[in-house]
């Protein structure tokens, strides 16, 4: 499915707007683009992200995300660098059709050059003592956050997704696979992916409870014995993977042995 937008940015070029990571929106232009994509204001040298706003019509907006990033001395140093710390409300999950603005505003003036020489020993010991530290754990922390909310979206969209979606399974796998690879990489922290692996647990045990409701109850037929041993070998092999935790498992198992024993009173 697809959301007809229309992307704005204030002021002019200030920014830009990048969605699914790599391609350049147009600017205040109509375009058709994909339920649940990923559009991310970045700004120019020199500018910063503020918020996204929608237009709600008669030249009214409605603030949807605000930039959780200060405009601190500091930023403006960093600008410098280009070590400023990404901005997790920077990125729009566009969920609906509307015309949507991303706005910017400029940074505090960085210390003048003339400033440098004399202040240099003082940055530098500064830096290495103390802010180089605290900057790469607060980069890596923003970092984190942004995955994490990332993955919760994912996991959100699929919970609706799987209402419908018969061919779900897959496409909770190759989440769970992300999930993983991005803990190795250190790209979300231990608890991060804790939380995240009971999330998609609890989806994985829904998706196959599902399956096995859906199975034809007080009959015994070919159909139905080839269904149910599909079941019991999906729920082996995703807690074999730990896809699912040891509770969940339980769950399932305890679902077919109530499946069975009703079946097996009936015939």
């Amino acid at each position: 499915m697809a959301a007809g937008v229309t992307f704005n940015i204030n002021p002019n070029d200030s920014g830009q707007i990048v969605c699914n990571k790599n391609t350049e929106a147009p600017i205040s232009q109509y375009l058709y683009i994909g339920l649940e994509t990923q559009c991310t204001a970045l700004p120019n040298k020199g500018f910063e992200f503020t918020s996204w706003v929608e237009d709600s019509g008669d030249n009214s907006t409605k603030i949807i995300n605000v930039s959780t990033v200060s405009d601190s001395p500091l930023n403006s140093f960093l600008d410098i660098f280009g070590l400023k710390p990404n901005d997790p409300s920077a990125t729009l999950y566009v969920t609906k059709t509307g015309t949507f603005t991303a706005n910017f505003k400029a940074l505090l003036p960085p210390i003048p050059a003339a400033y440098w020489i004399p202040l240099y020993g003082v940055i530098v010991s500064s830096i290495v003592g103390w802010s180089i530290p605290t900057i790469i754990g607060a980069i890596k922390s923003k970092k984190q956050g942004q995955s994490l909310g990332r993955y919760q979206n994912e996991i959100e969209s699929l919970f609706d997704a799987s209402k419908s979606d018969k061919n779900i399974s897959s496409r909770l796998d190759d989440l769970s696979t992300n999930i993983k690879y991005s803990h190795i990489r250190g790209k979300i922290s231990n608890q991060q992916y804790e939380d995240l692996k009971n999330e998609t647990s609890i989806l994985y045990e829904e998706i196959l409870g599902r399956k096995i409701d859906s199975l034809n109850k007080g009959i015994v037929d070919t159909d139905n014995e080839k269904m149910l041993h599909d079941i019991k070998n999906d729920i082996t092999e995703v807690y074999a993977k730990g896809k699912i935790t040891e509770t969940h498992y339980n769950l399932l198992n305890k679902k077919i042995s109530d499946y069975e024993k009703r079946n097996t009173k009936l015939t």
